[in-house]
């Protein structure tokens, strides 16, 4: 199943966070810190988790992550202001970020992979462009995907209006780059992504992530393909680079 998916698929866009990093866990973590020292009560991360996802993916704002920090103070009554709160997130994250996010097994070998086989690479991520700025320049492990040379179009936050599920950012792929819906492959973790990529038309691999597996069932359901590692699809496209490799000259 896996392999006639990516037949004929000359482009590939991929989430950022829980997809080629592993950096679900670390949100939690750093939401899990401002709710215990704001709100003065310890929430496990997997609560953390699906209020955000659901949070952000219903926004229907121009600031999802405000709205999310708004029902965060709503929710667990900090009495602060959007502003401390969004500042205070911001403080917490920043030494994570630089510190403690990793690239997930196989993301660099398949980017590699890919870029060797003439494959046009996309990053369409909700992080922000400081985030990204981080990962590219500070965060020695992250600074192994070499974004800037590896990916011909990279979309942040401050590029839509609308998140996922929304399809606004990858419908803005498809037009900015001028492509064939039906050459392109999705590849995300979150059940958000997912359906952001049925709602544009374009066919979706699912990779498993750890904090995503309360939506194992409804990934499976939703996307093309599901697999447990970035790892398959390099095993796949490998035999498929060999393959090329042997075909003798007419």
């Amino acid at each position: 199943m896996l392999e006639n998916i990516l037949k004929n698929k000359s482009i590939f866009i991929f989430d950022l966070d829980g997809t080629l990093i592993d950096s679900v866990g670390i949100w939690n973590k750093i939401d899990q810190k401002l709710i215990q020292d704001l709100g003065h009560i310890v929430v496990p991360e997997n609560i953390i988790n699906l209020d955000r996802d659901r949070i952000i993916g219903a926004s229907t704002s121009g600031s999802p992550y405000d709205d999310y920090v708004s029902y965060l103070n709503d929710k667990y009554k900090m009495n602060k202001s959007i502003g401390e709160l969004a500042d205070y997130r911001v403080y917490l994250m920043n030494e994570i970020l630089k510190h403690e996010v990793s690239v997930r097994p196989y993301a660099v070998e398949l980017i590699e992979l890919l870029r060797e086989l003439g494959m046009t690479l996309i990053l369409a991520t909700t992080t922000t462009r400081r985030n990204l700025a981080t990962y590219c320049n500070e965060n020695p492990d992250t600074q192994r995907l070499d974004f800037e040379n590896n990916f011909s179009l990279i979309l942040s936050m401050e590029d839509v209006t609308f998140f996922k599920p929304n399809p606004e950012i990858f419908n803005k792929v498809v037009e900015l780059m001028h492509i064939d819906r039906k050459k392109v492959i999705i590849i995300e973790d979150s059940i958000v992504g997912i359906k952001a990529a049925n709602a544009a038309g374009i066919a979706s691999i699912a990779v498993a992530e750890k904090h995503s597996s309360k939506s194992t069932d409804e990934l499976k359901k939703c996307a093309n393909v599901y697999i447990d590692s970035l790892g398959e699809i390099y095993e796949v496209l490998s035999k498929n680079l060999v393959k090329k490799a042997k075909k003798p000259e007419k």
